[in-house]
């Protein structure tokens, strides 16, 4: 009695607490647009298909996952018209259909009106009257609907479903550039006729368009055999749904199923109800985006919105989306998806060499280690348990395998008694050979030596231990490997033994080295050195650098390298430069720079550009040398060639060259020249 009243009141609180909630929400019924003022607004969605059907099923979920707790102040009212399993050939069928929809809700004060896809939208849009009069008409899914086609309709807003061919026919382009033609899959339906007319317009704008082969037919089974007799280097565009051989409509995943089934090469789509059977994805129309964009029109007419407010056609909420399964069988290397695609069926990603997952795993080996101690005891006293203990320890055997760094067990008497797969690996030795044996018998005898030590370290302090040491693996060449050793205690207190993980460090410690090597040659060099981002911004300048320019790091941090610029340097040069980067990588050549007193100076520069894995450039590194003195040494050797060097004045080589000059010059002019020639007696002696 005591539980089942305090079960009652939890439920009373909770009751109480819900109700408390939805009245702050301010969860009213709406009254514009002619809504009825009544506590629960009734709202008549009409599905164009039948329960079960993935796309429907999809157009459900996402009108009540956004509509969330408003369901509960709703009286949603759901029918189907099922066009897709019983077709309604005859316009008497319709009739009778819309016959009982006028009886169950004609007097019941219908709200709201919403009608997913096509044949239910053409139903309540020509007979709201008898059902809702006046009432406002919201739709989702509607083939290819545009604002204009609402122009004289009053009260009717929704959701137009428009697959992104364009987009899909670029993604196909960019994932296999060598494919030239597409194998378009349909049916015989008018949706396919006019989805394929919207294809080929779409594949016109291509720079490059696909060459389109055409598979419709009425049944499944001809699709396939005219599938399989396709050769070459093709794609596959699946965008219909052809009957069984009993005419019976078939749902997206089987007809998906059996296309992927004889298809070789890659399949892709403009619809959802596709994905996860065999497509490997696309920019795709979703019934469930779908249901969730026709409900926010519900949520806002519901807040007091007017049916003017609204947008009368929302553009088709299409996303990419992509089968990890696929995309992992045809190479595709998700790098190339667009930004944002969403993966399905991807496996979680495993961080192995993160601290907290290492630290995890060795505490988990010490958990593990414990049972086994636990269950050794348990197996001495109850024999009987025997296979069961023999189990476990398979079980715990194959979890240490699973472990991807070498991993061990040693008893109190420094005994090898368990390792892993690993482990093995990494010594080169059989099991057989470690297990029972110290690691005197197993490694050579500096490291054995220096590992007990670290062991009986850890016996008398009782403390994890973490170190570094250099060891031989199979083949003889030395790594460097980080231990992880902690103690594994017996349930009465006594130390039962070591668990440690070894962690293969070289590979990193070498990179850390390496990555020393070059910041002391960056700090170091003789040759002034300027880094760039791809936007040209300075980031890095090396001590030669700023001794060459006369600029702190803080003063060039961020700016743009013009700063250094005299305005000397023609601007067709650093055209030439910016060219000789974008298309060969690299530029040298002559510049002239102001330090930071305003002191001007010649420098060689040359310019290399560091691009990503893309491709994508995300670096300039410039190298300069300051060629001031060569530039002074070469105008004194070109002055000592053409003038006297008693006098200064001019000799007869800069004569030659002024009088070649200006006999050019007369030829060109078509002018006569004329030389005077004075001689000066006693010059020598002047």
């Amino acid at each position: 009695v005591n539980r089942t009243s305090s079960f009652l009141g939890r439920c009373l609180f909770q009751l109480i607490g819900l109700l408390i909630c939805l009245a702050g929400l301010g969860v009213k019924p709406a009254h514009a647009d002619n809504l009825h003022d009544h506590e629960h607004p009734r709202v008549l969605i009409v599905h164009s298909y039948h329960q079960g059907l993935p796309w429907n099923d999809g157009l459900q979920k996402g009108i009540l996952s956004h509509l969330g707790e408003l369901t509960t102040h709703l009286d949603l009212l759901f029918e189907y018209l099922d066009v897709l399993r019983f077709p309604k050939a005859k316009k008497s069928e319709e009739t009778l259909f819309v016959k009982r929809l006028a009886e169950n809700y004609g007097g019941t004060g219908i709200d709201i009106l919403v009608a997913t896809d096509d044949p239910a939208y053409r139903l309540l849009l020509e007979n709201r009257d008898l059902i809702a009069p006046g009432k406002p008409l919201l739709f989702a899914g509607v083939n290819n609907i545009q604002a204009d086609d609402l122009y004289e309709l009053q009260n009717v807003a929704g959701v137009a479903e428009t697959p992104s061919f364009l987009d899909n026919l670029q993604l196909m382009r960019k994932l296999h550039p060598s494919v030239s033609q597409l194998v378009v899959i349909g049916d015989l339906t008018v949706t396919f006729a006019s989805n394929l007319s919207a294809l080929e317009a779409a594949n016109a704008q291509l720079p490059t368009p696909f060459t389109l082969q055409i598979i419709s037919q009425k049944r499944l089974s001809n699709v396939i055999a005219d599938l399989k007799g396709v050769t070459g280097n093709h794609l596959v565009f699946l965008m219909g749904r052809p009957a069984d051989d009993r005419g019976n409509f078939l749902p997206g995943p089987p007809t998906a199923n059996a296309v992927r089934a004889v298809s070789a090469m890659p399949v892709y789509s403009a619809w959802s109800f596709f994905l996860g059977h065999g497509i490997v994805g696309g920019k795709l129309v979703s019934g469930e985006e779908q249901g969730i964009a026709v409900a926010g029109l519900i949520k806002r007419l519901l807040a007091g919105a007017l049916m003017t407010t609204l947008p009368r056609v929302i553009e088709s909420p299409n996303r990419y989306q992509f089968d990890y399964r696929e995309l992992e069988r045809f190479k595709i290397k998700e790098s190339l998806l667009p930004e944002g695609s969403e993966i399905i069926n991807q496996p979680p990603s495993i961080y192995q060499t993160h601290p907290s997952l290492l630290v995890s795993v060795v505490g988990l080996l010490v958990v593990l280690l414990i049972i086994i101690v636990l269950l050794i005891v348990f197996m001495r006293l109850k024999r009987r348990a025997a296979g069961v203990v023999e189990k476990e320890l398979h079980l715990l055997q194959a979890l240490i395998n699973a472990i991807p760094f070498p991993v061990f067990y040693k008893d109190s008497d420094l005994l090898y008694r368990r390792c892993n797969d690993e482990f093995l690996s990494f010594t080169g030795l059989s099991r057989k050979n470690v297990l029972g044996h110290s690691v005197h018998e197993i490694a050579t005898t500096l490291i054995a030596n220096d590992i007990q030590a670290k062991d009986l370290e850890l016996l008398e302090s009782g403390k994890k231990q973490i170190f570094e040491m250099r060891v031989n693996n199979r083949e003889g060449v030395v790594r460097d490997v980080i231990f992880h050793k902690a103690l594994v205690h017996q349930p009465d207190g006594r130390i039962g033994g070591i668990v440690g993980a070894m962690v293969d460090n070289t590979e990193r410690k070498a990179f850390i080295e390496k990555l020393g090597l070059y910041a002391s040659m960056f700090e170091h060099s003789a040759a002034a050195i300027l880094v760039t981002d791809a936007e040209n911004r300075i980031v890095l300048a090396n001590p030669a650098m700023l001794r060459m320019s006369g600029y702190e790091l803080q003063d060039l941090v961020g700016k743009n390298p013009r700063l250094l610029s005299t305005g000397e340097t023609p601007p067709e040069a650093y055209q030439a430069m910016w060219h000789a980067l974008h298309e060969a990588g690299e530029w040298q050549g002559e510049l002239i720079e102001r330090r930071k007193d305003g002191s001007t100076y010649p420098k060689h520069t040359v310019i290399s550009v560091v691009r990503d894995e893309q491709g994508r450039i995300v670096n300039f590194i410039g190298t300069y040398t300051d060629i001031s003195q060569q530039k002074a040494a070469e105008n004194n050797l070109r002055h000592l060639a053409l003038h006297d060097p008693l006098t200064g004045l001019p000799n007869r080589a800069s004569l030659n060259i002024f009088l070649q000059r200006a006999l050019f010059q007369a030829r060109h002019d078509r002018k006569a020249l004329a030389l005077l020639f004075i001689d000066l007696d006693r010059f020598k002696v002047i």
